[in-house]
């Protein structure tokens, strides 16, 4: 994965996206996973992710809702700041300021449903 985000923050700003160095990155990132992916398989049930689990509709279904969540909960995080400098006019700290009670209420709803779940 670490592969993968190198070669996406790095195409395009220190190196160009045709440079031997993001085309290794890419299929450094690509090599692993299929070996990950083999790896998986080779153990069967008792993988980390095991592939029976992911043919369930109720699996693959609520992964899908809960990344439609969390890409809301991820845009609005990227947005806000730049809506306070942009359009409130505010300093960027002012900024990390005013998003402050929104991430304090994530973290204790974490905090809460942590406690709840054990």
């Amino acid at each position: 994965m670490i592969q993968l985000l190198l070669a996406l923050q790095y195409g395009g700003n220190q190196f160009p996206w045709n440079s031997a160095t993001i085309i290794g990155l890419f299929c450094g990132a690509t090599g692993t996973f299929t070996i990950f992916l083999g790896w998986e398989y080779h153990k069967g049930d008792t993988a980390m992710i095991p592939f029976s689990i992911m043919g369930k509709r109720v699996v693959y279904s609520s992964c899908i809702a809960f990344g439609f969540l969390l890409s809301a909960i991820y845009v609005a995080l990227y947005y806000i700041p730049i809506f306070f400098q942009a359009i409130k006019g505010t300093s960027p700290t002012l900024s990390g300021v005013y998003l402050l009670p929104s991430i304090l209420l994530q973290l204790s709803g974490a905090i809460i449903a942590g406690g709840l779940g054990t």
